[in-house]
């Protein structure tokens, strides 16, 4: 079935099909158009040509992706170098902050930190003056500080004259986030609607389901308050959150989860969750009365730049060449030459075609995390002394905590993991279990707890944001898991 647009319900029509053949058309058809379901610029891999127009996608672009973006200059401009961006590879936006021990302005543009506004400060304990400017006005600008110092009958030769021109990239620089911005939770919201919406038409959701989210009689895609964020609700989720930077195989990552939540009633909702840089997570009810199929799909990719390495086949000894093949997934049967210069030719070709697989297995990549936490949880009640390398900080965590609670971490990972090779992965982000006070576990739903405990009390939340913001400024000060 021809795909339309989700917002004008044009039908799509490949531009180059209709270049050669505009006989067939009375008028310029709706053309499709490659759509970044998570942006290109926070390195979204995910695309597809089935889901908007080039018109509509432009709109949506102007509307929502420029601003959403934005928001993550601060992160994406450290990212630029590790991120998979397809596109926009080179561009440099400045980002302006402060460095934390004095509070100083600073712009940071294409890793260059810089003062943001020129100064000087004079320390009389010190006997220095520190003059703050950017390198192609600083000796102007010393001018002036010791023009103006002399006119405080000051002796400039008591002091010691420091010029800094530019910042240490390191702890004590701070990009900023939310301070400024107009209508920030807005904005911030509509991505992820935007991202929740597109994956869900993507996975064969008609656009009539999706109620909360899409305006089909203006053609616009809508914030009808039915965003909320994710925070561990479960001893499971918290401590595989809480050290997610050292638990999980490929921090950070990018996930979306589409579910429905069905209720005993009959009653079903439509859901996505969105995790973006393992750090930004919410839940986007889609449909609070769903009336389709059933669905559960998911996506993860990671977000580390893959470098294809450079293999000169050529100098690789002939015995080793089909293990070098097999290696790089190349298939030897399509070989069809008879010389080994033929054979060079053929594995040089090959191996060029070969791109950067992003996509993960989301079922493999929670089962890595929960086997490390298992391990950890297992180590914390172990006397032995041994380096537990990057499991260290999990497992110290650990040790303090109640019988209860380790049973219940234990139940729910044999829940989620029941054996070996098998994860049950409708349950990760959607049910969890805790103590029903008579000695039992029970299953409860997470986004509907979440929900619950947000109309009662935020400040949880907003601890859970700090701690997720301090993990992915670890990863982007580069520093390694192990330090």
């Amino acid at each position: 079935m021809q795909k339309k647009c989700i917002l004008c319900d044009g039908e799509l029509i490949d531009k180059s099909y209709y270049e050669s053949n505009k006989s067939e058309f009375d008028l310029i058809p709706k053309f499709k158009h490659k759509e970044h379901i998570i942006q290109n610029a926070i390195g979204g891999r995910l695309k597809s040509d089935e889901i908007l127009c080039e018109e509509c996608g432009g709109i949506l672009n102007k509307e929502i992706d420029t601003d959403f973006l934005k928001l993550f200059t601060g992160f994406t401009e450290r990212l630029k170098d590790i991120l998979p961006k397809e596109r926009n590879k080179n561009s440099k936006t400045p980002v302006n902050g402060y460095e934390v021990g004095t509070k100083r302005e600073i712009v940071y543009l294409d890793k260059t930190i810089v003062p943001k506004n020129p100064d000087f400060e004079i320390n009389e304990t010190e006997k220095t003056i520190k003059i703050y400017a950017s390198k192609n006005i600083i000796n102007h600008y010393k001018k002036h500080v010791l023009n103006t110092i002399s006119k405080k009958r000051l002796n400039i030769n008591e002091y010691t004259i420091v010029e800094i021109s530019e910042f240490k990239d390191d702890e004590n620089i701070g990009l900023l986030f939310t301070e400024g911005v107009e209508n920030f939770n807005d904005k911030w919201k509509m991505g992820f609607i935007k991202i929740a919406t597109e994956f869900a038409y993507l996975n064969g959701v008609e656009k009539e389901h999706l109620t909360n989210t899409l305006d089909i009689q203006n053609k616009k895609i809508i914030n009808s308050h039915n965003i909320f964020p994710f925070f561990p609700i479960g001893l499971t989720d918290a401590f595989i959150e809480w050290h997610r930077i050292f638990l999980e195989k490929n921090f950070p990552t990018h996930t979306i989860i589409l579910f429905t939540q069905e209720y005993k009633d009959n009653q079903k909702e439509l859901i996505c969750y969105v995790d973006l840089f393992s750090t930004f997570q919410y839940y986007i009810l889609l449909n609070s009365d769903y009336k389709g199929e059933s669905v559960f799909k998911t996506y993860c990719q990671k977000l580390e730049k893959e470098i294809k390495a450079e293999i000169n086949f050529r100098e690789i000894r002939i015995k080793y060449l089909r293990m070098i093949a097999e290696e790089n997934e190349i298939n030897l049967n399509l070989y069809k030459g008879k010389s080994i210069e033929e054979l060079y030719d053929f594995l040089e070709t090959e191996y060029a075609k070969k791109t950067a697989n992003y996509e993960l297995n989301l079922e493999e990549e929670i089962s890595y995390t929960l086997s490390n936490l298992l391990n950890a949880l297992l180590y914390s009640k172990s006397k032995s002394q041994i380096d537990l390398g990057y499991l260290s900080e999990p497992v110290n965590s650990l040790k303090n905590i109640s019988t209860e609670w380790f049973m219940t971490i234990l139940a729910e990972i044999n829940h989620l993991k029941p054996e070996e090779g098998i994860i049950n992965i409708q349950r990760y982000r959607q049910v969890f279990m805790e103590q029903d006070g008579k000695n039992n576990l029970e299953n409860l739903s997470t986004p509907n707890e979440i929900a619950k405990c947000i109309e009662n009390d935020l400040n949880f939340t907003k601890e859970y944001c700090h701690l997720k913001f301090n993990h992915l400024a670890y990863f982007v000060g580069k520093k390694s898991k192990k330090e």
